[in-house]
């Protein structure tokens, strides 16, 4: 009798080993399985993994994970890992996603193509520039800068002009000497401290010529005023004290010293 039972107590434990198994999470060194479960949190946890590991085929399958249709946390979290990733072969994709009907989704599709150098990402960026959308436009302005378009300078200026503020740190980020006395044009007919971040960028700027920065200094000091003298004071902090830099610090300091405190 006791043989028996054990018999039957084995027969029926095996259907449950094996749904015990089934629902058991793969180990974290492979995590690929965990990206067609239906936990989105469990999901999400094997993004992170899949980011961490890295290589080609963590950029494959996070491509196709997005094909395939998500919910918006995975959608999130599959985006700012091909971001990270930064592989060239995710920008077709990350286009795509800069035209999603959501806007925090195109933002974050932006974001991810900002890390990736690729001829096709500036032309994302620069048509992100006219988006609906005004964070869109921001942080396209943002990648803009950071990934070091220069040759989008002309339409950084159009889209301050349609009153994208983030493009002037981005041209300050970007242009030559003639888009510095361009943007020094707007000071009195536009907003002060807007462009004073982007002439921000531009004095802050190693590889500027110094004669143009130096130029930026008396162009501000014809302006005058509280705000422009606490910018000097500001920046004049930031700028090192040595042999190459003496020029400017001596203008900056005679600026300053002209403008009256409040």
């Amino acid at each position: 009798m006791a043989r028996v039972l054990l018999v039957v107590l084995v027969i029926c434990a095996v259907p449950w080993t094996a749904a015990a198994e089934a629902r058991r999470p793969a180990p974290a060194s492979d995590p690929y399985p965990l990206l067609r479960g239906q936990d989105t949190d469990q999901v999400v946890a094997a993004i992170a993994e899949v980011q961490r590991q890295g290589g080609p085929r963590a950029t494959q399958e996070l491509i196709d994970l997005l094909r395939s249709g998500t919910p918006d946390p995975v959608t999130t979290a599959a985006l700012e890992a091909l971001g990270a990733l930064g592989s060239r072969d995710a920008v077709d994709l990350l286009s795509e996603y800069a035209h999603h009907r959501r806007p925090e989704v195109r933002v974050i599709a932006l974001q991810s193509l900002a890390g990736i150098r690729d001829s096709r990402v500036e032309a994302v960026l620069t048509n992100a520039l006219r988006d609906s959308s005004p964070q869109v436009r921001s942080t396209a302005a943002q990648a803009l800068g950071d990934g070091g378009y220069t040759e989008a300078v002309s339409v950084l200026f159009q889209a301050y002009e349609r009153g994208v503020r983030e493009a002037c740190a981005a041209i300050g980020k970007l242009g030559d000497p003639d888009a510095a006395d361009r943007l020094a044009g707007y000071l009195g007919r536009g907003d002060l401290q807007t462009i004073l971040e982007g002439l921000g960028e531009f004095l802050g700027r190693s590889d500027f010529d110094m004669d143009a920065k130096l130029r930026i200094v008396e162009q501000l000091l014809d302006l005058a005023g509280p705000e422009v003298r606490r910018f000097l004071v500001s920046q004049l902090a930031e700028v090192p004290n040595n042999p190459r830099t003496r020029a400017l610090r001596e203008a900056m300091e005679a600026a300053i010293a002209q403008i009256p405190e409040e």
